[in-house]
């Protein structure tokens, strides 16, 4: 794995979940984001998700939503709850061992899966907010990302 991508992969392992400030599920104008998570390849550990909302909270890995999901498939469906509309970026990496870490190797290279929203290439550093932001509108939405 190249350079680029292990700063990418380590900063996914820091993810700080914060509280989504979102109106009640049911009010008018927001979306459930169901979030589809391919190329799974261990089948074990749990999937670490972090939804962000800004370009900031996306720089600093302050995740609005998040979740913590176990392996069960080869492909996956989360369900990240009600959104506002809006734009979003999502990081994840999948926690094979169990330690709630990602696991590096040599020169910080990443020993366990991990990915970005709009399947983002990771380019001396994380996928760009740019490169990974899509758009939420009022209803269902939904996301498919493959895991690296």
């Amino acid at each position: 794995m190249s350079l680029p991508a292990c700063v990418a992969a380590l900063a996914v392992s820091a993810l700080v979940i914060s509280p989504l400030m979102v109106p009640n599920a049911s009010a008018e104008g927001t979306s459930t984001l169901t979030l589809r998570v391919e190329s799974i390849s261990r089948l074990k550990g749990d999937l670490h998700v972090g939804l962000f909302a800004s370009e900031a909270d996306y720089g600093s890995n302050k995740a609005v939503s998040g979740k913590v999901v176990p392996v069960t498939e080869g492909a996956m469906s989360i369900d990240l709850g009600a959104v506002p509309p809006g734009a979003y970026a999502i990081k994840l990496f999948q926690d094979v061992d169990g330690d709630g870490t990602l696991d590096t190797g040599f020169f910080g290279a990443p020993t366990e899966p991990y990915a970005f929203s709009n399947n983002a290439p990771a380019r001396f550093g994380p996928a760009t907010w740019a490169d990974a932001t899509f758009e939420v509108g009022p209803g269902a939405a939904s996301h498919t990302i493959s895991l690296r």
